[in-house]
């Protein structure tokens, strides 16, 4: 079992740190400006979003962890579990989720997009490449978020190392794991905008050198937090 740690700052795991300010905002594809302001965590302001069927396939990890929890009230005391056919939201503070974690009753999922099929989508996204070409040096994507889910549902995670993903109503996301279509053994899990409790910021390379040429992304380059 890995042991990870948690902040209102960031969520620190297997030697890399991410994001956490700002998660229920966050889904994955998302991009906009990192904002840092003075005497307060580092977040993503999101503005644009790739559609999700572009990005087609999501990698899965449940991780099995062990969570130290620290300024669990800066986080809010909701965290969202998404259960099978439709999002939903259990109220569990922090330190009662992190027990659960270590026990085993909740799992959390690490989702991540290829940078290939990141970088095509994004290409393939004029708004995005408009937003991020006008961020300029703040302009960043989110592609990798963990969530939190049931153990059974994490079960369906592990059995089915890649995921479908889909656009759903509004802001939702909609996975479907272990298989596409209707079929023995998929499962419909639907993620809404505060099911994320940590994401991974990547920051443009673009083809083009002068900023008002830029059109074409080469490929995106990590952004950990601490880092930047």
């Amino acid at each position: 079992m890995s042991t990870a740690d948690l902040n209102s700052k960031r969520f620190k795991f297997n030697g890399r740190s991410y994001f956490v300010a700002g998660s229920t905002a966050i889904k994955i594809g998302d991009g906009g400006e990192k904002r840092s302001p003075l005497g307060k965590p580092k977040t993503l302001d999101p503005h644009k979003a790739i559609n999700a069927n572009k990005l087609a396939y999501l990698a899965s990890d449940p991780i099995d962890i062990s969570l130290t929890v620290r300024e669990a009230p800066k986080l809010g005391q909701i965290l969202p579990l998404n259960l099978p056919g439709m999002p939903v939201s259990i109220e569990l503070g922090w330190q009662a989720a992190s027990k659960q974690l270590t026990d085993g009753d909740l799992k959390v999922v690490h989702l991540r997009v290829d940078d290939e099929v990141l970088t095509e989508a994004a290409n393939e996204t004029p708004a995005m490449i408009d937003g991020l070409r006008d961020w300029g040096h703040d302009g960043r994507v989110v592609d990798e978020v963990f969530i939190v889910v049931e153990h059974d549902v994490a079960q369906k995670f592990n059995e089915s190392k890649t995921v479908k993903v889909g656009a759903g109503l509004g802001d939702i996301l909609n996975l479907n794991i272990g298989g596409s279509g209707i079929r023995a053994g998929t499962t419909e899990v639907s993620l809404s905008p505060g099911s994320v409790m940590a994401y991974q910021l990547v920051k443009p390379v673009w083809k083009e050198a002068k900023k008002k040429d830029r059109k074409t992304i080469s490929h995106f380059r990590i952004d950990q937090y601490g880092t930047g």
